[in-house]
């Protein structure tokens, strides 16, 4: 009895000394830690000081640019494995950026959509949610992660309010979900301070591009008008955005977004993004954003968990849209708060199609050597 204990000990022995020791050292030796800077050069945290002016850190493209990037398996592995793990996949399978690209940190003012005037999703094409009244449904989701744990169970109660932002759509689809921040595996880290679109706004590069990449993912599929039918086509899709996990509001990287109105079709150029999830590769052509002054960028100061952002990721036959990113608060305690951890997800808009009845009126024309012609007339 004893003697077959002896090699479970050792084996939790083993693991102990490698958790405690060898862990340590290896991260130390290949992921050290770059120095945060100094608390002192920050400015006292005051909470009612929540318009962000003058902020730094976005990167766009250079006018003009490109962008092709290559992302290694250590992306994925960034956020629960130590840190010496995506450190040496990423000196195995590293990561690229294509030979064009160019991106430069605009001076930026990220303005307190709660403050703001005029912020509408008809118009601005976002709006946050409180759903407080379903508390409970929130709470009682075991799993962000995946399409079990009670998320579809929020997602439902979720629908109400989008038909109520979206009264032609016919039905709403669920696509996509993923934590970021968290420590699971499959979990990523939040995209800071990199403006994007999570598809292009593009058509017709799109379509090339999945001739190059052909794609397995749904939303690829219904993007390229593949899930349209007779009946009903999708017109759009959103991007959903919720702290998770957190026992505060959101301080330290919280969503920000470009208000629609003031993105347009010069700002924003195709980038190709090919993601390496170790057995298969995800291709997706992105779209890369190039700054404009006279764009708008709003954020939601402390977003709690009953609060939901909405917001465009795609829009068919338009050209609208909402760009966006995380980005470092610098108006936020290096305590008191939990770090962010956030679900976003993709919701596919559904919409009926508009039934064409053709009628026809036939008339003589007697100036035309007595031909016959007919009018369609298209009756929506």
């Amino acid at each position: 009895m004893l003697s077959s204990f002896k090699p479970f000990a050792k084996g939790i022995v083993a693991i102990s000394i490698f958790t405690f020791m060898v862990n340590p050292l290896l991260n130390h030796l290949l992921a050290p830690i770059e120095a945060e800077p100094a608390e002192s050069s920050l400015p006292p945290f005051d909470p009612s000081v929540t318009d962000i002016n003058n902020y730094g850190g976005l990167k766009f493209f250079v006018a003009g640019e490109t962008m092709e990037m290559n992302i290694g398996i250590s992306y994925i592995l960034i956020q629960s494995m130590p840190r010496w793990i995506p450190a040496l996949m990423e000196m195995i399978n590293p990561s690229s950026l294509g030979l064009e690209n160019q991106e430069v940190a605009v001076v930026t003012n990220i303005l307190d959509a709660r403050k703001a005037t005029g912020i509408d999703f008809e118009d601005s094409g976002f709006t946050i949610v409180d759903m407080k009244e379903d508390l409970s449904t929130i709470q009682s989701v075991k799993s962000w992660r995946g399409l079990g744990g009670g998320i579809q169970d929020f997602q439902k109660k979720l629908e109400a309010h989008l038909f109520k932002l979206l009264p032609n759509a016919s039905r709403f689809e669920f696509t996509y979900n993923v934590i970021r921040g968290g420590s699971t595996f499959g979990d990523q880290p939040a995209a800071i301070d990199g403006p994007h679109l999570d598809y292009s706004q593009d058509d017709a590069a799109r379509k090339v591009f999945h001739q190059e990449y052909p794609t397995f993912v749904p939303e690829h599929h219904a993007l390229l008008g593949q899930l349209d039918t007779d009946d009903e086509e999708v017109t759009a899709l959103l991007g959903i955005w919720k702290p998770v996990l957190m026992s505060t509001p959101v301080c330290d990287h919280p969503l920000a977004v470009m208000d629609a109105r003031t993105f347009l079709p010069q700002h924003e150029t195709p980038f190709r993004l090919h993601m390496n999830f170790g057995f298969f590769v995800f291709h997706n052509l992105n779209g890369g954003i190039y700054h404009d002054p006279n764009q708008k960028w709003y954020y939601y100061p402390f977003q709690n968990e009953t609060e939901v952002l909405i917001f465009h990721q795609y829009s068919k036959g338009k050209f609208y849209a909402n760009p966006h990113t995380s980005f470092k608060n610098p108006n936020c305690p290096s305590e008191g708060y939990d770090s962010r951890i956030s679900v976003e997800m993709r919701v596919l808009v559904f919409e009926k199609k508009e039934e064409m009845n053709l009628t026809s009126s036939c008339f003589i024309d007697f100036d035309s050597f007595l031909l016959i012609k007919c009018h369609f007339l298209a009756i929506n």
